[in-house]
This record gives C-alpha cells, sequence and structure tokens, in this order.
C-alpha cells in the first residue's frame, strides 16, 4: 500500500490563547466519535456560553491535522467559549464556576482512546512528545485556534508536505491531560495483528502486535457505528433480475436459473455484485480461495484482493469480533491473520491493511499503485473488497471507484440497526474520568436528537436502541430503548 503523507495543514495565524482559569474537556481517540463531536462541539458549548470561537452553531469546531513519521492521519478540534454560566444567562458549566470553556476532541483511533486513559504509551510517539504520560497528557490543538487551515496551505503543487508548515502546526500543540478516551469497542477487544502484503518485491510490512490494553475505567456506551462492505465494481457475477433489469437477490447461469424467483430471468452480462452474505465474507477474509469463482461459477474470474484496516483500528476490530468472530472468539472463521507469511508462497489472497478510510478506499478503488506482488507485478484491484463506515456511499464516476453492499440482503441503516435487522456494527465506548464535564458529554452523545445530520440515516444512540449487543462479539438482544424512535 503506498503510505504517501497526503496533506498537512498549515497554521499560518494561529493565535493561541491563554485562557486562565478556564474549564476545559479533552478528548481522545476514535475517528467516529470524532465525526460526532466535530459536528456538534459549537452547539455542545453554547449551551453555557454566549460567545464561542468558532461562532455558527450548525458548523463544525476548528480542526488542523497532519500525517506523523509513522504514516498516521491526527487531526485535532477545538472550539472555546466565553461568556460562560455566571456571567451569562446560561447554565453553569458542570462541575465549574469559570466563565471560560476550552473543548478539545481528537481523532485517530479507538487503541489510542484507550491507552490515553490508562496511562500507557501512545501507539505513536508523536502524539506524547514532551507530555507526561502518566498523566493521561496528549498534544492537542491549541485553545486560540481561531479557524480551520486548509489543506492547500500544506502542500507544495505536486500535493508534497511542506516540512516547515506540519513542523509549526506540531510547535503550536500543547500537552493536556485527556478526560474522556474514545473507542468503537470495548478495551478487551484489541487482539489483532497483522502482516502485510508486498509493498515493494523485497518482503512483507509487519505490523507490531498491539499491547496488551488495561481497563480504563468507567465505560459509557454511546453510539451504534454500522459499517458495510465495499467493492471494486470489477467485483461481477451474473444475477437473477426482475422485469426491470433489477437483481432480486439470486446468482444464475444461462443453464442454472434455479436461485431466481418465479418470473425473474437471468442477465445476460455480468453486473457488479450488490450483496455479501455473512458465509460469504467468512470465506474471503479466511483466505480460503484465491479467486471469485470460487464462490461459484456466476461469478467473473477475478483474483481476490482484501482489503482489512490495520491492528488499533476499531473499524478492524469491529470487523474482526462481529462478521468473523475469529479464533479464541465465538463462531465461525479463521484468524486470517495467521496465515499471512505464506504470502511469498503465493497460496492467499493479496491483502492490504489500510491505516485510514481514504487509504481503504483507494486499496478498493485501484489508486494504490504501489501494491504489487511476490514478484514485483502489479496487482489490479478489480477484484478487491473491503469495509468501512456504512454512511459512505457509492463512488461511481471519481476515482477511486468502489460499490456499497447489502450484508445478508439487509440496507445498514439506523432504523435496521436498532430494530435487530443489520447487526455488522460496533457500539461506541467512552471512558471517562467521571467528572460532570465529562459525564455532560456523554449524556450530549447518547441522546438521539444530536446525532448529526450527515450521520443520522445510518448512527443509532444506545438510548434508542431495541435491540443491542450485550459485549462487542454478542449477537444483538432485545432491551428496553430509554428514548425510543419509531419505527
Amino acid at each position: 500500500m503506498k503510505k504517501q503523507i497526503v496533506s498537512v495543514m498549515a497554521v499560518a495565524g494561529l493565535s493561541v490563547a491563554s485562557l486562565a482559569g478556564a474549564a476545559e474537556i479533552n478528548i481522545y481517540g476514535a475517528s467516529a466519535q470524532f465525526d460526532f463531536l466535530n459536528a456538534n462541539a459549537v452547539k455542545f458549548v453554547q449551551q453555557y456560553c454566549t460567545t464561542t470561537v468558532p461562532a455558527l452553531a450548525t458548523g463544525n469546531g476548528n480542526v488542523i491535522q497532519y500525517k506523523t513519521a509513522m504514516g498516521n492521519t491526527i487531526k485535532n478540534g477545538v472550539v472555546t467559549g466565553t461568556n460562560c454560566g455566571t456571567a451569562s444567562s446560561k447554565p453553569a458549566i458542570p462541575g465549574s464556576t469559570d466563565n471560560f470553556l476550552t473543548f478539545r476532541y481528537n481523532g485517530f483511533g479507538s487503541g489510542e482512546g484507550i491507552t490515553t486513559r490508562t496511562g500507557a504509551t501512545a501507539l505513536d510517539p508523536e502524539f506524547t512528545t514532551g507530555c507526561t504520560v502518566t498523566n493521561k497528557e496528549r498534544l492537542v490543538a491549541p485553545a486560540g485556534l481561531a479557524s480551520s487551515p486548509t489543506l492547500a496551505d500544506g502542500v507544495d503543487a505536486a500535493g508534497n508536505p511542506v516540512p516547515a508548515a506540519q513542523a509549526a502546526y506540531v510547535a503550536a500543540t500543547v500537552c493536556k491531560p485527556v478526560q474522556i478516551g474514545t473507542s468503537d469497542v470495548a478495551f478487551d477487544q484489541f487482539t489483532q495483528f497483522a502482516s502485510d502484503e508486498l509493498i515493494s518485491a523485497t518482503g512483507l510490512n509487519t505490523y507490531t502486535v498491539l499491547p496488551t490494553f488495561t481497563n480504563p475505567g468507567n465505560d459509557n456506551k454511546t453510539v451504534a457505528v454500522p459499517f458495510a462492505f465495499y467493492v471494486n465494481p470489477g467485483v461481477t457475477a451474473t444475477h437473477c433480475i426482475n422485469s426491470l433489469g433489477k437483481h432480486t437477490g439470486g446468482y444464475c447461469t444461462s443453464s442454472n436459473t434455479e436461485q431466481c424467483l418465479s418470473g425473474d430471468t437471468c442477465e445476460t452480462t455480468p453486473s457488479t455484485i450488490t450483496n455479501i452474505s455473512r458465509l460469504q465474507a467468512n470465506i474471503l477474509y479466511s483466505g480460503t480461495i484465491l479467486n471469485w469463482n470460487k464462490l461459484g461459477s456466476y461469478f467473473t474470474s477475478n483474483p481476490v484482493k482484501l482489503c482489512m484496516r490495520k491492528p488499533g483500528s476499531g473499524t478492524h476490530v469491529g470487523f474482526d469480533v462481529t462478521v468473523m468472530r475469529a479464533a479464541g472468539k465465538t463462531g465461525w472463521g479463521a484468524d486470517y491473520t495467521t496465515f499471512a507469511n505464506n504470502d511469498l508462497a503465493n497460496v492467499l489472497p493479496y491483502t492490504n491493511f489500510a491505516g485510514s478510510t481514504t487509504d481503504m478506499k483507494a486499496c478498493i478503488g485501484g489508486t494504490d499503485t504501489t501494491f504489487v506482488s511476490p514478484t514485483g507485478a502489479a496487482i489490479p484491484a478489480t477484484g478487491a473488497i473491503g469495509y468501512m463506515d456504512a454512511d459512505n456511499g457509492n463512488s461511481a464516476t471519481t476515482a477511486p471507484l468502489y460499490n456499497k453492499l447489502t450484508y445478508n440482503g439487509v440496507s445498514a441503516n439506523r432504523t435496521n440497526v436498532r430494530n435487530g435487522a443489520y447487526e455488522f456494527y460496533t457500539v461506541g465506548h467512552m471512558y471517562t474520568d467521571a467528572s460532570a464535564l465529562a459525564n455532560a458529554v456523554v449524556a450530549y452523545v447518547q441522546t438521539p436528537a444530536n446525532v448529526p445530520s450527515g450521520k443520522a440515516a445510518f448512527w443509532a444512540t444506545v438510548n434508542e436502541m431495541n435491540f443491542v449487543r450485550g459485549s462487542d462479539p454478542a449477537y444483538p438482544s432485545k432491551t428496553t430503548a430509554t428514548a425510543p424512535i419509531a419505527p
């Protein structure tokens, strides 16, 4: 996989304000919960403060990001509020009599949210440069960030990072203790490791085994985030179709239409698949087949390319424990990574571990041009499959190209998640210091009306769930919603 540093936001004009006596909340970890917080940070602060930077309640907070030397993208957001609580007509900041509030939130990965709250070593040392790790400190955005720098400011004409811009951003960050660590899954589910397919003709890219995480304590479940499988448009098969030419759920060949409903016909030209079953996903991601046509001759001959997330990603863990339920858990599926060292013998599907959703899209869509086979030959992406947050749609015209699939014939949406129809999801966790302000953040995130508009068709808060997982590997079971939504 091409590990290119893609963009560095410039920090020209950063103004770092020192707000003495200001209340603050610092949140670190999962990228999905970063998206939730980014869309709501201004509105949250405006509950207690009359003046905020930025000011528009319908907009995002101010965000700056960069890629570390290890290739990890880190996003830091911040909203500051003044004239708060007793200095205004607003309610007091929970647990504070201060007139200022700084709300910071980070998006890197779930594993980092857990290590932060346990005072453990960061997964990337650049997150803690100059910080006291045992005090649960991480580098965060400065309180005085007046705007979100543009991507273009931090790259040259060829799209390469401008080192001075990156250095300026890193120099502007400050060490702060983190009160809330966020994760897509519980701390005890991080048991994954990985050996990547070749990124050159010299050998495997092996990722370090994650440390065993300790319990950060004070766990609060927040939002159910569904995932979906996506394929390259080149993953095709002949489908049963109705009179309107729409897929009706079965596969067929010209000589075998037994899966087709009465009145349906078999399409004459293969088309991109639109569904995958859990069993097919297990077969593919257990590394047991090299070509899609091994799932049936109605599939077009096409080498399988598996796109996965790196260990430390909550998305990767979510896939592992909800779809595969691999070794040491429950149910189907092999732990694919145990086979990884056979890659050089060319007996397994081509495999690529992506460090971000952007990298995942490039893996599926074929824009990652440095991905090569053990012989050094380029690997076509036409047989690629991957998974990511289900609020990503199809990309049909602009590279990278990919198509979203239903799972077991069911669409990934908010209604199906909360009513037990769709089960490829995880429920987010917030590990907090149990302070009044942290508790207020948790309650805000658990409220159904606060799901960001861009995610509202997909994400469901734990308070609206009619069926929910008792633990990450468990099947959803009936529960009583505390904030029910129909249907």
